[in-house]
């Protein structure tokens, strides 16, 4: 079994998780997943982002076992012991399945890198400091 993220990790999902559930509550245009949660983009690359969204559009994906399929946008918390695998490895899997935007967040910069889809590749759109109201 892989050991649990550092704390920090964990307090910057949930926060993600509370401003997109509450911003989703009122706009009603997907949903999303937390990890554990599995993705299966293919037999041979099934991950487990830290978060999905899937618009409305691609609920059909949702399935027992997870998202069979691309989902609409991924958020990655970068963790000292998977960072060179997320920015990496995984990267290269959403870009070349599909996924729409990528976030990658930085907890020691509190850095939050956005990338979206364009002619196959995720280009980064924008980096800033996150916007999550908490300190650690």
């Amino acid at each position: 079994m892989s050991p649990a993220p550092f704390d920090v990790h964990q307090l910057i999902l949930n926060e993600v998780n509370i401003e997109l559930s509450l911003f989703l509550r009122k706009a009603r245009i997907g949903i999303a997943r937390i990890a554990p949660y599995n993705v299966h983009f293919s037999k041979q690359n099934i991950f487990q982002p830290d978060l999905v969204f899937i618009l409305n559009e691609n609920i059909k994906l949702i399935k027992a076992r997870g998202v069979i399929g691309v989902p609409d946008m991924v958020v990655e918390v970068l963790s000292p012991g998977t960072a060179d695998k997320d920015r990496g490895e995984k990267k290269a899997v959403y870009e070349q399945y599909g996924v729409k935007e990528l976030f990658l967040v930085e907890p020691e910069t509190k850095a939050v890198n956005a990338f979206i889809l364009q002619e196959r590749n995720l280009l980064l759109l924008k980096q800033q400091r996150a916007f999550l109201n908490f300190r650690y």
